[in-house]
């Protein structure tokens, strides 16, 4: 009998063992999940998908990624000033016109516009660029050899001339060729409507760290004169480069917000004129010199474009390619006469 209760107490002591054992390892298997779940959610979250504006590289949600992307005409002659939607637009091209003017073609797809405009002619040159991009262009008309190439290449033009209601005048405007204006929204709605919304070919090249670490002396003030009748002008200034013209600083005309970007880029390329006619061409096929600026620093540049459809690349001295700063870019279409100063 006594033999039967000390067997009794140990076999009793030995599943009190076992059980606070078990109460253990529950415990630790609850923290590991945990542990695991934290981990996994790490994971998950270093995995998640980015996206970014095409035009400009910043990040971006996958919504504003996948904006429709289009092209305007902005006119740029001292009357048409101060212009609206320049502060919307990832990319401005600014190139010369007949009559020692520019007139700008501008990209829009991260930031949608309100308004547009003035919008004015196209310039075959500027259908070029449209077919770089292959992008929808919004204009009026255009030269005559414009609207030869429109009519017998079949570009994706928004011309206002057969699309008038996406399009309004400015009543408040005098001069009639200034007075033309559009949207964002107006236009989305037409490139929608007529299947224009195509894949761009164009991979830009972007890297902040390319030009934090760059080794170049600080160059805040930029001065292009496109000749003697017009000059534009951009102070380096909290990490963004201010642009006036004639003077005058430029603004939106709405709101009065300075037009600020992070990078400048000068391509230095050929415009001829033709016999007995105001019109210009432009030679963007070919190579060039060329120059940009970020973060108050610059490189010097060569340019190269191997047909009509192809990207412009742009390659430092070394051959390496050069990148832009994430950000909005003015970039200039310079005549080989027009002068560059810095300081």
């Amino acid at each position: 009998m006594k033999n039967i209760k000390v067997l009794s107490f140990i076999l009793l002591l030995s599943l009190s063992i076992t059980g606070c054992g078990s109460k253990k390892t529950a415990t630790a298997k609850v923290d590991t999940t945990r542990s695991t779940t934290a981990e996994s959610t790490n994971n998950s979250t270093d995995k998640a998908e980015k996206y970014y504006a095409p035009y400009t590289g910043e990040e971006v949600s996958k919504e504003t990624a996948n904006n429709a992307a289009f092209m305007s005409i902005i006119e740029n002659s001292s009357a048409a000033r101060p212009q609206s939607g320049f502060n919307s637009a990832d990319i401005v091209f600014e190139a010369m016109t007949e009559g020692g003017t520019t007139r700008c073609l501008a990209i829009f797809q991260k930031d949608k516009a309100e308004k547009i405009g003035p919008v004015r002619s196209m310039r075959t040159y500027f259908i070029d660029l449209a077919y770089e991009y292959n992008l929808p262009f919004a204009h009026c008309g255009g030269s005559h050899d414009a609207l030869d190439r429109i009519k017998k290449e079949n570009p994706m033009t928004l011309n206002e001339m057969y699309n008038g209601s996406y399009y309004w005048r400015d009543k408040s405007i005098k001069i009639q060729e200034h007075s033309l204006y559009t949207s964002s929204d107006k236009l989305i709605s037409l490139i929608t409507q007529k299947s224009y919304i195509k894949p761009s070919p164009i991979k830009l090249a972007f890297n902040k760290g390319y030009w934090d670490t760059l080794s170049s002396e600080a160059i805040n003030n930029i001065i292009i004169r496109f000749n003697g009748e017009y000059a534009t002008a951009y102070t380096f200034k909290d990490g963004l480069y201010y642009k006036s013209m004639n003077n005058v600083p430029t603004e939106n005309k709405e709101d009065k917000k300075p037009v600020a970007v992070k990078n400048l880029v000068i391509q230095k390329v050929n415009y001829r004129t033709r016999p007995n006619e105001e019109y210009l061409d432009a030679d963007l096929v070919g190579s060039g010199d060329a120059i940009i600026y970020s973060n108050g620093k610059m490189v010097k540049a060569t340019w190269s474009k191997a047909d009509l459809h192809s990207q412009t690349i742009f390659k430092d001295e070394k051959g390496n390619i050069v990148p832009l700063n994430p950000g909005k870019t003015w970039w200039h279409l310079l005549d080989q006469n027009a002068s560059l100063k810095t300081n």
